[in-house]
């Protein structure tokens, strides 16, 4: 390889090129190693069949190549030759009898239990050769190296591989001395260990030339088949690794046509990242930021952020691609925890690991304001003893705040009603049995609601109540008169009674009587919770009709009236009245001749009528009493023997009605 592509023959770098050039110009039919080493060297031409391209060759003109050249072809010595020449550094190849094949021997094994010399058989066990038949026609074979045992044939003294082909002698050993000059040692220096991101400073200063020439170095540090230097005088060379690495770099030399090559340990370490975070300050409901930078000199590695928010929320989870250097991260906190406490601070805890499990952990706090709520509320209007109801909302950032809400309705304690998270509305009602303070149609009761969260925020508003009072309702007048079928003047004292009630159940009453003759008295009332009756008595003096009326009051300015119809009569309406009674009764009412005793009853009636017309009071008197009385007094206060009319009620009633009529013409006399 050294006379090949090892040197600086033009257009050679590597053995696929040399093959190439072989391939080219020689037929697959097999020959000996040599004839293909002077060709090389000098040119030599082979001729058919082994060579059907003429020309090549000759890459070294002003060598001669058989002063390079070794031939052993001595049966017994092929072992002995093979030994001595890879020993000295020689290129070896081998003829293979009855199988017409060369092939190339890279090394031998043998026992060392046993001289060379004096028992050749059995210090020598076998060889590794490889062959340009194996893997024939693959366009990748791989790289195949064979071990084959050796045997010495006592009978034919020759040596064979007994499993080669069909157990082929070794006929001869042809061997091509390196190319004269002496060979340059590399050494690429090692092992090294960095971190990544750090610079490998590749130190090759320990490589040799025998020649002292001048020795130039190139690089493959992944050992990948690229160099990845171009050739430098300089022994020293620098790479970096973006990631974690293990392998070998190699190092080759060239001095004076010749190359060497080694190879040397590479371990680049990971380096576990560093983060750094910042916190925020927001009102709870409102998303929080946080900011973080990741550095690492490994600028290949891919990262996991691994983020726990501290409010009990699942762990979360973030993937960022190689080369990322900065992150911003959103989280919304509903509610700022633990409750009562007007701001909490979460520990936010951050982890960044790179795809090499290296890892980094550090923390940053988020400061969770509470949002006072704010509350509306809308009044309403009533009627005393109704229920107000007061609607109102909560607005709250948070969903998980609780609230307590007091209402001071504006009379007695205030309430105080607890609402569970989420609450967004609520009603209120209160029933306001009187419109406060009296003398006034209607009263606004100024209600306050105060909202506080469990965590001390908390709001207030007010809103109108307005109490209308409700008017007294008077049921009918009732009229208590003693005689049932007419009043008088002055002998007759009426009572009058009405019932009244009042939706205000507090409300509290005075009631007059206007009695329609000018005059007026107080009512006497009697109440409780909204409910009582009105009593009066008047005495009429002078016969007509009276309007009586009835108004009540209530403490805060309600007046509503009633009235009731008073007929009051004269003496000749109430005679006739009392005729007209005696003349409708049935006839069972009378002691017999019913119809007669009716007839001279109205006769004694016409003439009492003519006496009163005439103003003979003290006539009047005597006729109804003795002569009309005395007809119906026999239950009363009389005799029965006398009596024309015998029913006990209708005597009772005619009586009363003649008293009556007497006692107001006494007050005539």
């Amino acid at each position: 390889m050294e006379w090949t592509g090892w040197g600086l023959v033009s257009g050679f770098e590597n053995t696929d090129d040399i093959f190439d050039e072989h391939k080219y110009y020689f037929n697959d039919t097999g020959s000996w190693m040599d004839s293909s080493w002077r060709w090389w060297l000098n040119g030599f031409e082979p001729g058919t069949p082994l060579k059907l391209v003429s020309g090549g060759g000759n890459y070294w003109p002003g060598e001669t190549w058989s002063n390079y050249y070794h031939n052993e072809d001595d049966d017994p010595d092929v072992l002995s030759a093979i030994d001595s020449y890879l020993c000295a550094g020689y290129g070896v190849g081998i003829g293979i009898f009855n199988g017409g094949h060369a092939i190339t021997v890279w090394g031998f094994n043998y026992d060392s239990n046993y001289d060379k010399n004096t028992n050749p058989e059995d210090y020598y066990l076998g060889i590794w050769v490889s062959d340009s038949d194996s893997d024939k026609g693959n366009p990748t074979p791989p790289d195949r190296l064979s071990y084959f045992e050796v045997s010495w044939n006592s009978t034919a003294n020759w040596w064979y591989m007994p499993n080669y082909g069909g157990g082929w002698m070794i006929s001869r050993v042809q061997a091509l001395e390196p190319y004269p000059s002496g060979r340059p040692i590399a050494d690429a220096g090692g092992p090294y260990v960095v971190d990544e991101g750090t610079p490998v400073s590749f130190d090759a200063s320990g490589s040799v030339d025998a020649e002292s020439d001048t020795i130039y170095y190139r690089w493959d540090f992944e050992e990948d088949g690229t160099w990845d230097t171009g050739w430098s005088l300089s022994s020293s060379s620098s790479y970096t690794w973006w990631d974690d690495y293990a392998g070998d770099a190699e190092l080759q030399i060239l001095a004076d046509q010749l190359y060497d090559v080694d190879q040397t340990t590479v371990i680049v370490n990971n380096v576990a990242p560093t983060i750094t975070v910042t916190g925020d300050t927001i009102n709870e409901g409102d998303t929080a930021t946080i900011h973080g930078t990741i550095t690492d000199p490994g600028i290949l590695d891919d990262f996991t952020l691994t983020v726990n928010w501290g409010d009990g929320s699942p762990t979360e989870i973030k993937s960022y691609p190689a080369g990322t250097s900065s992150f911003t991260l959103n989280h919304q906190y509903t509610d700022d925890d633990p409750s009562t406490t007007p701001s909490d601070t979460y520990t936010v805890t951050v982890t960044v690991k790179d795809d090499d499990d290296g890892s980094d952990t550090e923390k940053t706090t988020v400061v969770v304001n509470n949002v006072d709520p704010s509350i509306t509320v809308t009044g309403d209007t009533i009627d005393e003893e109704d229920e107000a109801t007061i609607t109102g909302t909560i607005l709250d950032p948070s969903l998980l705040d609780t609230y307590n809400v007091i209402i001071d309705w504006g009379e007695g304690a205030p309430e105080i009603i607890y609402y569970p998270s989420g609450t967004t509305s609520f009603t209120l009602t209160h029933q306001y049995l009187d419109d406060n303070p009296t003398a006034t149609a209607s009263d606004t009761y100024t209600v306050s609601v105060s909202v506080t969260d469990d965590d001390t925020g908390n709001d207030m508003m007010t809103a109108q109540i307005v109490v209308n009072n409700e008017d007294t309702y008077i049921d009918t007048i009732t009229l208590d008169q003693p005689n049932k079928q007419f009043i008088l003047p002055t002998v007759h004292a009426l009572n009058f009674t009405a019932n009244f009630t009042d939706t205000g159940t507090q409300d509290t009453h005075t009631a007059t009587w206007e009695w329609g003759d000018t005059t007026q008295s107080p009512g006497l009332v009697e109440e409780a919770e909204g409910k009582g009756n009105i009593t009066g008595q008047h005495t009429f003096t002078a016969p007509g009709v009276y309007t009586v009326t009835l108004t009540v009051y209530d403490d805060d300015t309600s007046v509503v009236s009633d009235t009731i119809e008073v007929i009051v009569v004269t003496v000749e309406e109430a005679l006739q009245i009392t005729n007209d009674y005696i003349q409708g009764l049935p006839d069972d009412a009378f002691l017999k001749n019913a119809k007669n005793r009716k007839k001279s009853l109205d006769n004694m009636f016409s003439a009492i009528q003519n006496a009163l017309a005439d103003m003979d009071y003290n006539g009047v008197i005597q006729n109804l009493r003795n002569n009309v009385r005395e007809k119906a007094d026999g239950t009363v206060d009389g005799s029965l023997k006398n009596d024309w009319i015998i029913d006990p009620a209708v005597q009772k009633e005619i009586c009363q009605k003649i008293d009556d009529i007497t006692a107001y013409l006494e007050t005539l006399i």
